[in-house]
């Protein structure tokens, strides 16, 4: 979990491929339900700006609630998922929530480069309060926090790896 932009795929993808657990992405999942179902190719962008806000997070409730979690997978959340309560029940209840903590200087520089559809450009207020409402979240869930400022991606997915490996044999 981890604010949009914050590198929750990437990494998600390569934890999973050293674990090894299978990977889900929640966009994509919801993307797949979508797409399948219509005879369209939305991305996420477009997807929420057809339907809404509310609509989008009812469907992230829905495909985040019809995962599976029987088996060991590494599930990168969207960005807004846990404004849900639901969807933060859901995943303390079936898993172990590892926090992407990037710093906003950076995360305001990938927001330039990749803007959200919901923030309009250049409101450096809404970027404020979003990345700190969020935070509050993701900081009172989080089992495992990485600091995207202090270590390199490899060194995170190592630490994560690491801290995961601990739950099991201490179990």
């Amino acid at each position: 979990m981890g604010l949009p932009r914050a590198g929750k795929t990437t990494f998600g993808k390569e934890l999973a491929s050293r674990l090894p657990f299978s990977f889900i992405d929640l966009d994509a999942e919801i993307l797949r339900r979508v797409n399948s179902s219509a005879e369209t190719c939305l991305t996420i962008k477009e997807l929420y700006l057809k339907v809404g806000e509310r609509a989008f997070r009812q469907m992230e409730e829905e495909t985040l609630s019809c995962l599976d979690f029987s088996e060991e997978a590494v599930v990168s959340l969207g960005g807004g998922a846990l404004i849900s309560k639901i969807n933060r029940e859901l995943v303390k209840r079936c898993g172990r929530c590892i926090y992407l903590k990037i710093p906003e200087t950076a995360w305001v520089a990938r927001l330039q480069e990749n803007p959200l559809v919901f923030v309009k450009e250049g409101c450096s207020e809404a970027v404020s309060a979003l990345c700190k409402d969020r935070r509050c979240v993701f900081e009172e869930l989080a089992d495992f926090t990485i600091d995207w400022g202090s270590v390199s991606f490899d060194e995170a997915v190592i630490q994560a790896v690491c801290w995961l490996q601990s739950l099991t044999v201490s179990k």
